[in-house]
């Protein structure tokens, strides 16, 4: 049952991303040719601004998903009612803290954009954007609830069909109003409907959850009460570190090389966060899974399903990694034009932003669903402004790379510091030698691949554009595999259990039984 809900919310986070990548496109598309490319760069600088706010959170869901694991799998409805109670107080309280943060940031707006140009001030258009982010906190207890309870694809639904239905209205509103004020009205009013919605299937689906029992004690006990402090108290310096690693490009872009630029890049950027979901953020639907098994299993198993889902990521990485390099370019040259492409240093630098940073998602999960925030808190913080430096030093040497080779260096220390003692060794008493071995593999695998697929690609001219896309994505793809299978996958323990794991899945007989 546990792997089946992985699997339903493994499915619905790749057909989420596919369907973001296809309406996301064509809304960018509407909004470039009708209005112009500095209202997307505009709409990509106000979400990095926000996504820096959203330390307020402080990692409160994180740690207490964390205790929500143990009380679902054993149906403790009374400790599942005080947790989700705490939950809705600490998050209407963050919410607030979001939205007095947001609006004091109004003032310093002008000063981080460059030859700001657009007809509207700066404060209105980003009190949309704040807007839009704040209202979720407000409903975040009830999604909480069908997460833990791994049925995360239930959200993913829901947020399916907010992002069908808001970007085909906005594609519409820009065909017939050429407004930008009405496409962030559309952007707002289906935002709330969509969490009014999933509020609404939580509380269907579990009503016993969010009753108010007589007498029925409602306080979380002190133990526990202190337990998520201090998981907060971690978790904040992580917060902080996603918030400068995820919130920072776009505003250095934008301070020194204007709002267009932030536009070109951001489309790139919408291709590494298909790329990403297809590649790793599907893995974090795993964590209510993982969360219950490490509770209920040994480390060994355990240890055998964090392979598994390494060797997936891994392949999915270098496939994207190359096929991004390869191919970026001719996706945009189809989609926007020609003067919307970028230099080759800019493509391989966001590539090794993306591969590297992305690299960490199979030991995030475990150390998420294991509750270790706590004990590397300062680790975070520190990656986060070896990133802001690191990238404000290499702007001013190599321009638009150096923000994106910033990210990639500064990953370092997480995956050569924290990972190994606080995953290889706190979760799984492993030797340094294996994660060592493990993680230089996985360094070289994308180095090769994109060599050897670009030098196929550039002997390939097709005089039709899209022969040339489907051509260097094909290619892109078979050396991918083809280096990941030699390189990793064929001399893996790992290989054999997955394929075992997928027959005894789906039913399927392969023809042959393989041992343990």
């Amino acid at each position: 049952m546990r792997t089946r809900n992985s699997l339903f919310n493994t499915f619905t986070n790749i057909l989420f991303n596919l369907l973001t990548v296809f309406f996301g496109l064509l809304n960018r598309k509407m909004l470039i040719s009708t209005l112009g490319v500095d209202y997307q760069g505009a709409s990509g600088l106000f979400t990095n601004i926000l996504s820096v706010l959203a330390i307020a959170d402080a990692g409160m869901g994180s740690a207490i998903m964390f205790h929500l694991y143990q009380p679902i799998a054993e149906n403790n409805t009374p400790l599942i009612r005080c947790l989700l109670k705490y939950y809705k107080n600490s998050y209407i309280k963050i919410g607030m803290l979001f939205l007095t943060g947001g609006i004091l940031c109004i003032p310093f707006l002008p000063s981080l954009i460059l030859n700001y140009t657009l007809p509207y001030p700066v404060w209105f258009i980003y009190l949309w954007f704040l807007f839009d982010a704040v209202c979720s906190y407000f409903f975040m207890y009830k999604r909480a609830s069908l997460i833990a309870a791994q049925k995360n694809y239930i959200v993913m639904i829901y947020e399916s069909l907010y992002l069908i239905a808001t970007k085909s209205v906005q594609i519409l509103m820009l065909f017939l109003f050429h407004n930008f004020i009405i496409y962030l009205l559309v952007m707002l009013l289906f935002r709330v409907i969509e969490n009014i919605l999933i509020s609404h299937e939580a509380k269907k689906r579990k009503p016993e959850y969010f009753i108010e029992v007589y007498n029925e004690k409602s306080e979380l006990s002190t133990d526990i009460k202190t337990d998520i402090h201090k998981k907060v108290k971690g978790a904040l310096y992580g917060k902080i570190s996603q918030a400068i690693f995820n919130g920072t490009d776009n505003i250095l872009l934008s301070k020194y090389f204007g709002l267009s630029i932030v536009g070109i890049v951001s489309n790139f950027q919408m291709i590494i966060t298909v790329l990403q979901g297809l590649c790793s953020s599907w893995s974090y639907s795993f964590i209510a899974s993982i969360g219950n098994m490490l509770v209920s299993e040994d480390k060994d198993n355990s240890y055998l399903v964090f392979k598994e889902i390494h060797l997936v990521i891994v392949y999915f990485l270098v496939v994207g990694a190359t096929g991004f390099t390869c191919v970026s370019n001719d996706i945009i040259t189809l989609i926007f034009g020609e003067q919307y492409t970028l230099e080759y240093s800019i493509i391989y630098s966001m590539a090794a932003s993306f591969y590297i940073y992305n690299l960490r998602a199979p030991y995030d999960i475990f150390k998420s669903a294991a509750g270790v925030v706590y004990e590397d808190r300062y680790v975070p913080l520190i990656e986060a402004f070896a990133n802001l430096i690191i990238s404000l030093i290499l702007v001013k040497y190599i321009g638009i790379p150096g923000i994106f080779y910033g990210t990639a260096i500064s990953s370092l220390v997480v995956l050569f510091y924290s990972y190994p003692i606080y995953v290889n060794k706190f979760i799984f008493n492993r030797k340094l030698n294996q994660y060592l071995r493990r993680i230089l593999i996985s360094f070289l695998l994308p180095v090769i691949s994109i060599v050897i697929a670009k030098n196929i690609c550039s002997i390939i001219a097709f005089s039709n554009p899209w022969s040339s896309f489907l051509v260097k994505g094909i290619c892109s793809v078979i050396v991918g595999s083809i280096v990941v299978l030699l390189g990793y996958a064929v001399w893996a323990e790992e290989t054999k259990a997955l394929f075992k794991r997928l027959k005894k899945l789906l039913k399927i007989d392969l023809g042959e039984k393989y041992d343990s």
